[in-house]
This record gives C-alpha cells, sequence and structure tokens, in this order.
C-alpha cells in the first residue's frame, strides 16, 4: 500500500505508469556513508560538499577553489569557483524510495561557452550543460537534468567542469514522481511536504514555519513521533497533489495521517 504519512488535510495522488526502470550502478560498485545527511528532495550549499578532485594537480592549497560568502540572495552560504577544467564536486545524498527526480544547480561564469556535465553513480545524467556566461557574481538556476530515475538508498551525485571559470553556489535536487511497490506487502512512505501540485488560497501568509518551499503552503515542524519533519496545514478547497508511479497493474491502497482541531 502507499501511506502519505505526514498530516495533510488534502491529498490527490495521480496514478501513471506502468514505466520501465533503468538498472543503477554505484559509483565505484560500493555504497559510501552518508556524510551530509542529505535525503531528497533537498538543497545543498556548493560547499557542502563530501569529496572533491582537483585535477591541476600543481596548484598549492591556497590556490585551490576558493570558498567565500556569496552575495547573492538566493544562496543561503559560500560558492566554491572558480573551478579549473575537469574539475569534480562529489554529494552523497539518500533517497527513501525509488524516485524521479529534476537536478537544478545555481552557477556564474563571464563565458556562455564553459559547460558543466552531471554524473549519478558514475553514470552520466545530462548533456554538457552551458553556464551563464553573465559574469562571475550573476548567478542563475541551470536545469542540468529532468527526471532522472534514483533507487531507494544512498547514491552519488557529482558535478564535473568540463570548462574552467564557473562559480558554483549550490545543487537543488527535487522530486518528480515516486514509484510504489509492485508488491502489495510493501509500503511506500510520502512525507506531505513533497508535493508536485497544490493550490494555496493565501500564499502571503505563511512563511514555511521551518519548512519553506518558497510557495506560502502553509507547513510547520511536527512532533508526531511517527510522522514525518512537516506538517501541511490546509483550508476549505485547498488541495495538494503527488505524483505516482506504478510498476504493475494492480491496485493500491491510500492512507493518509491527517489531524483536525
Amino acid at each position: 500500500c502507499l501511506a502519505i504519512t505526514s498530516a495533510a488535510r488534502s491529498v490527490v495522488a495521480r496514478i501513471a505508469g506502468p514505466r520501465s526502470l533503468p538498472v543503477k550502478q554505484p559509483l565505484n560498485n560500493q555504497m559510501r556513508a552518508l556524510t551530509n545527511d542529505l535525503i531528497v528532495p533537498f538543497k545543498v550549499q556548493a560547499s557542502d560538499y563530501s569529496h572533491k578532485v582537483i585535477s591541476d594537480t600543481s596548484l598549492t592549497k591556497e590556490h585551490y577553489p576558493e570558498f567565500a560568502p556569496t552575495q547573492d540572495s538566493q544562496c543561503d552560504g559560500c560558492f566554491v569557483g572558480p573551478m579549473g577544467e575537469g574539475d569534480r564536486l562529489e554529494y552523497d545524498f539518500e533517497s527513501e524510495n525509488d524516485a524521479l527526480v529534476n537536478i537544478t544547480a545555481r552557477i556564474a561564469s563571464s563565458d556562455s561557452t564553459h559547460r558543466v556535465r552531471l554524473f549519478l553513480d558514475g553514470k552520466q545524467v545530462s548533456n554538457s550543460t552551458k553556464s551563464p556566461g553573465m559574469g562571475e557574481d550573476t548567478y542563475e538556476d541551470t536545469l542540468l537534468s529532468e527526471e532522472v530515475y534514483v533507487s531507494k538508498g544512498l547514491h552519488t551525485l557529482r558535478v564535473k567542469f568540463i570548462h574552467d571559470g564557473i562559480y558554483l553556489c549550490s545543487l537543488v535536487v527535487s522530486l518528480a514522481g515516486t514509484f510504489i511497490p509492485a508488491r502489495l506487502t510493501q509500503e511506500t512512505r510520502i512525507q506531505a511536504q513533497n508535493y508536485q501540485g497544490f493550490l494555496e488560497k493565501s500564499p502571503q501568509t505563511n512563511n514555511g514555519g521551518g519548512c519553506n518551499r518558497g510557495d506560502g503552503v502553509d507547513m510547520e515542524i511536527t512532533s508526531d513521533p511517527t510522522g514525518g519533519k512537516c506538517f501541511v496545514g490546509g483550508r476549505n478547497e485547498e488541495w495538494l497533489e503527488y505524483d505516482i508511479l506504478t510498476r504493475v497493474k494492480q491496485e493500491y491502497s491510500i492512507i493518509a495521517r491527517v489531524s483536525s482541531h
């Protein structure tokens, strides 16, 4: 069955599928321990990488790509850069379910012909993506890869800089859809805050209460020990949507964990 377990006042689930799944190959044929506690969906600052590879071994430590607080209003921490040709940054993360994700990088550069490339567990999942080229301090959100399949478990996301002179501010891995299991004895939990669509009638009256996604949906951190991190509060005729993907055609049960005044 599918259990949507955080407190959600209204839930609409769209069932799509079945869809074939690619085979995942773990990086270096092994799973690494998590260092950043990143769980899909997440936003990570560039400087919070798990591993780095600097291609120019002649660089001394003080000439490695720098961390510095960025003035970009959309970045919460430090940028990393300028990256050299062939440099790589890696981010370990976890997916609680088999899922499809979209991956966006916030990057800046002075040359729009300079490119980055994305790998998941050692497999390329994007073409070489051009950087904005609007200047070293002008960051833009750049979609690197769309609807990438990730299986339940640990993964490594690698950003490879094909050319030099690129600055990385942050990465966002957003949830595009969740696969539910083929066996009826298994259960998939989707946290209430991981919706793909919504109707919010008063988006200006709530800042998220620690669970803010920037869209005005009413959310706060929950104290429910068996629920998720956040609960979502709904008013009359508001709704949430969760994209669900199936492997086989069969009947499913949907259970929502809710509360009310």
